[in-house]
């Protein structure tokens, strides 16, 4: 685990993040965490049959819940969310959309991040609308974001959503789940979208959204 990976998401407690989002092979039912932060399977998520032989990254939020992994890894609540991205110190400078590697979604920078020599960081979001917008905020190869990454930068691909076998907003916008559920049965995601991040909630909780799991330190 790289040691600079620790975010704050309440006032006495830390997390790492995982190396990429969760995914699932339907054929052999294998689930995993993605090798790269800006693995995404986008279009191939209309492949849910238990004959496809490749991975999908997007599902309802009882799947999501019940932490496939096994392990202490597990999903953020909407609280630690929001800590995270208005609460910690110098939050509103530690988030900023991007591409990464022609992959569009949002970077987190961690508590101790030192910016890399050579590159630079744009906080904050785009106002508009097209997904050319990620790349206008800030944009790396992946060899310059993996420079960032050793000083404990996350990025969250936007992989858009599936509702039944449609795949829609892929590169256009990010969704992940939280953990919590509400009185009335809503359950609340993150959104990244052009102009900014958000945390909503969803009536659907068969809506499919990203999974980015944490782990406490």
């Amino acid at each position: 685990m790289i040691t600079t990976n620790i975010f704050s998401i309440s006032p006495t407690k830390k997390v790492a993040f995982s190396k990429g989002n969760l995914q699932y092979c339907p054929l052999s039912k294998i689930w995993k965490i993605a090798e790269k932060q800006y693995d995404v399977t986008g279009e191939s998520n209309k492949y849910i049959g238990n004959t496809y032989g490749g991975f999908i990254d997007l599902f309802n939020w009882e799947t999501a819940q019940r932490n496939p992994l096994g392990t202490d890894w597990r999903m953020p609540t909407t609280e630690e969310w929001h800590y995270l991205f208005y609460d910690r110190e110098n939050a509103d400078s530690k988030y900023g959309l991007a591409q990464v590697a022609g992959v569009n979604g949002l970077i987190v920078l961690s508590d101790p991040f030192q910016l890399p020599s050579g590159l630079s960081f744009c906080c904050g979001a785009a106002y508009g609308f097209g997904s050319e917008l990620f790349i206008k905020v800030n944009a790396y190869t992946a060899q310059e974001f993996s420079a960032m990454e050793t000083q404990g930068a996350v990025f969250l691909p936007c992989g858009g959503y599936r509702y039944g076998y449609g795949v829609f907003r892929y590169s256009c916008g990010g969704y992940y789940w939280t953990s919590t559920i509400r009185e009335d049965n809503k359950v609340d995601f993150l959104s990244i979208q052009q102009c900014g991040v958000d945390i909503t909630d969803d009536y659907c909780q068969e809506n499919c959204h990203s999974v980015r799991l944490i782990k406490d330190l």
